[in-house]
């Protein structure tokens, strides 16, 4: 097996897939609980559709404001599925 060096690779959360290529929305939905355990960036496709809410729910998820980010993501979750 290959030696894959990981340093310096930040981990991030990304949009899940399903085999079909529809969202997972179930697992996309943990987003900001995956930013509240160490995840440093966020690779999303909502952010075309939400991009100041997204941006927030970032900003506050990077500041501890989890409850904060949770209720725009709670929002703007409500219109994704």
């Amino acid at each position: 097996m290959k030696y894959i060096n990981w340093q310096g690779v930040h981990p991030a959360v990304t949009t899940q897939y399903f085999d079909d290529m529809s969202i997972n929305f179930a697992a996309t939905k943990n987003m900001v609980e995956s930013l509240m355990f160490g995840c440093t960036g966020w690779v999303s496709g909502l952010t075309h559709v939400f991009p100041q809410e997204s941006v927030a729910i970032y900003k506050l998820a990077q500041q501890g404001r989890y409850k904060e980010a949770l209720e725009i993501w709670r929002w703007f979750y409500h219109y994704c599925v």
